[in-house]
């Protein structure tokens, strides 16, 4: 592919690491445990430690990024919109 730039990462802990608490993102290696301040919960969420919900798939994408440039974020993430709410195809609300 022409012009466009690949970049091969691990992406281990991106889905386990909390992006809106900048949790570290260790590098997988057998044996070891680690402690993370949010969690995912149910299928399609992760809740921070500070109760703010995300999407689990964003979550983990933004922290691919952090992972593979990590001077993306360098000057800090000063808020980041994370209002989740259902919606209904065809329901006009």
């Amino acid at each position: 592919m022409v012009g466009i730039t690949v970049l091969i990462n691990e992406e281990s802990y991106t889905s386990a690491s909390s992006f809106l608490d900048l949790d570290p993102i260790p590098v997988y290696k057998k044996g070891e445990k680690h402690t993370f301040s949010g969690k995912r919960i149910k299928r399609a969420w992760y809740r921070s430690s500070n109760g703010k919900l995300i999407h689990a798939d964003i979550n983990a994408s933004l922290n691919i990024t952090r992972k593979v440039v990590p001077a993306t974020y360098s000057l800090g993430i000063e808020d980041i919109a994370v209002y989740p709410f259902r919606v209904t195809p065809g329901k006009v609300a």
